[in-house]
């Protein structure tokens, strides 16, 4: 094949490289895993609370952080 060279083929196609974009994360139920997408972290953060559509439980801010602090101290039980 003459005429080749080390450069990439202009013809071929090009293959975009995508950059994350920080998206704040939707609240999601611990007890079910469903998302929440009426509710945002920062009206979470303002006090918000919002009604699981598939449990029906209620979470606000201070409960998911009373919950994640559970999931901690039992993460670094296991691990001791």
């Amino acid at each position: 094949m003459s005429g080749m060279t080390d450069h990439p083929d202009t013809m071929s196609p090009h293959v975009h490289e995508t950059t994350a974009v920080d998206v704040p994360p939707l609240p999601t139920c611990p007890l079910c895993h469903t998302p929440d997408r009426t509710t945002t972290v920062g009206a979470l953060a303002g006090g918000a609370d919002w009604r699981c559509a598939r449990c029906s439980q209620r979470w606000d801010a201070e409960r998911l952080a009373t919950v994640a602090a559970f999931e901690r101290a039992g993460h670094n039980a296991v691990a001791a």
